[in-house]
């Protein structure tokens, strides 16, 4: 099953994969890039919370769906009891 985005008219991965795809490590490098991050938090928010969410976001949006993690996974990696990728850094 795919995320389809109805406005756009797109799966989702489609949408979101070039943003990463460019070999820039947004998750785990010392940068978190401003346009992942929702600008209402106006920057207040834990670096190392942003970190983890952006790596589960990461690894829901892997080209091959049997490469993405599990709802229970996420739940485990969002809990702080499971690291879904290696880290790069």
């Amino acid at each position: 099953m795919e995320a389809f985005c109805s406005k756009r008219g797109h799966v989702l991965t489609s949408i979101v994969s070039p943003l990463t795809s460019d070999g820039t490590d947004h998750c785990h490098g010392e940068f978190i890039s401003p346009d992942i991050v929702d600008s209402r938090l106006n920057g207040e928010f834990d670096l190392k919370e942003a970190k983890a969410m952006a790596s589960v976001a990461r690894a829901c949006i892997q080209q091959s769906p049997s490469l993405r993690p599990s709802a229970s996974q996420i739940l485990e990696a969002m809990r702080g009891h499971r690291q879904l990728l290696p880290s790069v850094a």
